[in-house]
């Protein structure tokens, strides 16, 4: 008596084969849209937007804005100047004429950022409604620091 065994498919969680779910992953890794990451990004003094601070608050320092159509690019700084690792979170405000208002958050987590580390990122204001201004104000609304290990 001989017996035959025929191929059998791995099975997914979601019912699909594995050939087939991988496949679709590779499709979507092709599809899918290239580019550099926004933020946060390796920190290079040199980099032409982190050249400019125009407002150092604390721990904060905020670079010269870029104004588009679409809104105001903010760069930024978070240095922690302890002794600790430290959670952040920050607050800028970003206004302008014809009333332009808007907030921007910075929250730093995970293990915090270390002693003598800075957390570089780029941040865009826009206010729905209203159009952007050609020479935005910015100003550090709030900066809420919490060493690591505290509640």
């Amino acid at each position: 008596m001989s017996t035959s065994s025929s191929p059998t498919a791995s099975i997914g969680p979601g019912g699909e084969d594995k050939a087939a779910q991988e496949e679709a992953i590779r499709e979507r890794a092709a599809a899918a849209p290239t580019g550099d990451p926004v933020s946060p990004r390796p920190y290079d003094p040199a980099d032409k937007d982190f050249q400019d601070p125009i407002l150092t608050k604390g721990d904060v320092t905020v670079y010269t804005p870029t104004v588009s159509s679409s809104g105001v690019t903010v760069p930024v700084t978070v240095l922690n100047r302890g002794k600790k690792a430290a959670f952040y979170d920050v607050t800028l405000k970003v206004t302008g004429p014809g009333g332009f208002d808007a907030d921007l958050d910075i929250r730093i987590r995970g293990a915090g950022l270390s002693p003598n580390a800075t957390w570089p990122t780029e941040l865009t204001a826009t206010d729905p409604g209203k159009s952007v201004p050609a020479e935005p104000v910015i100003s550090v609304k709030k900066i809420d620091k919490r060493p690591y290990g505290t509640d």
